[in-house]
């Protein structure tokens, strides 16, 4: 019968230590997934300021090269036409 207490006071003490560390893992666990879900937060509001400025900039070169078009319609004829001269070398060059 000794050797039964025994096995049984050594299971128990087996046991809590698993249930020990077990309880240390999910407490890291818990604090990791804090510090991604920080982390991805932060991301994301830079993320979408750097869409909105993205935006907002593209606007701007939109109406600006809108501008330039109707102040210089013979000047922007002339850089379209080089452009496309330019890349349509490049492509065949290919």
């Amino acid at each position: 019968m000794t050797t039964n207490t025994e096995f049984h006071r050594t299971t128990e003490q087996v046991a809590q230590k698993a249930h020990e560390a077990v309880d240390r893992i999910a407490a890291q666990v818990e604090r990791a997934e804090e510090r991604i879900r920080t982390a991805t937060s932060g991301a994301e509001e830079t993320l979408k300021q750097s869409r909105e400025k993205a935006k907002v900039r593209a606007s701007e070169v939109g109406d600006e090269v809108t501008s330039f078009v109707q102040q210089h319609p013979v000047a922007s004829l002339g850089i379209a036409f080089g452009a496309g001269l330019l890349v349509a070398a490049l492509l065949r060059s290919r």
